[in-house]
């Protein structure tokens, strides 16, 4: 602890020796920091006293925002001067070109008639143009020690600059004045052709009134596809209605149908029932008399016989309707309501027949108003097409 203590007395009496040191030096050198100071200072104040003031001035400049040089379609061949937006806008370009010697040029002369030694070079070093974003405007400075000069140069750079725009203005409204003359004439023989095939084609097509034509042309679509459906539905229940008929009959409606021709030939009712009677017979003679006997061979002859002419007789009344004859139900003296029912199944089977004529007839129609409505469709695309190009050419 004592030598902890010793220590630090040691370096205190230390740290104190070197700042009397310090002291003494400086002390000593003090005149010299005050010249040192003093020369530097004079130095500085000396050469601030020797700069001249630099003066700036500036103007905003307008660019019209609709003097671009491009050129956009009019119509097929006709060109104009367009619209050019800020943002594609080429303001360094037209910067360069405001700077340019064949711009500031023609006011030097009055410059040098008072600063003589400001030439071309010396003008652009000291001037600046600065483009503001998103304007038109351009902020256009001058610098120079002489605030005179710089008021004089720049009255001179907006008088050229406003003498500049003027003619480039002049100039874009002499073309545009030019092209129009130049192209005047042709613009009114192209409304003039566009007239003239607007008109022949109302005429060839028999445009009168375009809405009302194609509402027509719709409803009848629309006519045609519901009858079209109603058909479809009663094809369906007609053929149901066949179908229930032939299951009870066991026949189907080409035998129904020659059924009923039968039922009405005269001829095939006597064999029909001539057959009857032999049949009745034979049965009728097998109870006491037995196979073999003469009279049962001589009828079972007689009935072969006439089952030739029969067959004949069918096939002369029904033709290729019914095939062979024993297909077919007895038809001499049907019942009652056999016959009718025979009768419905042949008029349900007219009915089939009709429909699907109906159905054929109506999807041919149908057929035929789609295909209208599309040529309708192609009509109008034209016609509006050819509107259009009247009013733009009109409006030009």
């Amino acid at each position: 602890m004592i030598q902890q203590i010793e220590t630090t007395h040691r370096q205190t009496t230390q740290d104190h020796w070197e700042l009397r040191k310090l002291g003494s030096v400086l002390r000593r050198r003090w005149l010299l920091l005050i010249a040192v100071t003093a020369v530097i200072t004079s130095g500085v104040a000396y050469k601030i006293w020797l700069q001249k003031p630099i003066y700036r001035q500036q103007f905003q400049l307008f660019l019209d925002i609709n003097t671009g040089e491009e050129l956009s379609p009019l119509s097929e061949n006709a060109r104009t001067p367009a619209f050019v937006p800020l943002q594609f806008r080429d303001f360094k370009t037209e910067m360069e070109v405001l700077t340019s010697y064949q711009v500031i040029s023609p006011l030097l002369p009055a410059i040098q008639s008072r600063y003589s030694d400001l030439d071309y070079d010396k003008l652009i070093k000291n001037l600046k143009l600065k483009h503001q974003e998103n304007t038109a405007l351009i902020g256009v400075s001058y610098e120079d020690d002489n605030p005179e000069k710089v008021k004089f140069v720049l009255e001179k750079l907006a008088q050229s600059y406003t003498t500049y725009s003027l003619n480039k203005l002049q100039t874009s409204t002499n073309q545009a004045i030019k092209l129009v003359d130049d192209r005047l004439p042709q613009l009114k023989n192209r409304v003039d052709q566009l007239q003239g095939q607007l008109q022949q084609f109302r005429r060839q097509y028999n445009l009168v009134d375009i809405e009302q034509q194609s509402k027509i042309l719709s409803d009848r679509m629309g006519s045609i596809i519901q009858q079209k459906q109603e058909a479809q539905a009663l094809m369906g229940e007609t053929r149901s209605q066949a179908e229930n008929l032939q299951q009870q009959l066991g026949i189907d409606i080409k035998q129904a149908m020659a059924i009923s021709a039968l039922s009405e030939a005269p001829r095939y009712l006597a064999l029909a029932e001539e057959l009857q009677k032999l049949d009745s017979q034979i049965s009728s003679e097998s109870v006491r008399l037995t196979e073999g006997h003469p009279a049962i061979i001589a009828l079972r002859e007689k009935r072969q016989r006439l089952l030739p002419l029969i067959e004949q007789e069918v096939a002369g009344v029904a033709g290729s309707q019914v095939g062979k004859l024993d297909r077919l139900p007895t038809v001499s003296s049907p019942d009652t309501i056999r016959l009718e029912l025979t009768q419905k199944l042949i008029e349900t089977g007219s009915q089939l027949t009709g429909i699907q004529t109906r159905l054929q007839s109506l999807t041919a129609s149908e057929n035929q108003a789609r295909q209208s409505l599309q040529q309708f469709a192609m009509v109008v695309r034209r016609y509006t097409d050819l509107n259009r190009n009247l009013e733009i050419a009109s409006q030009v």
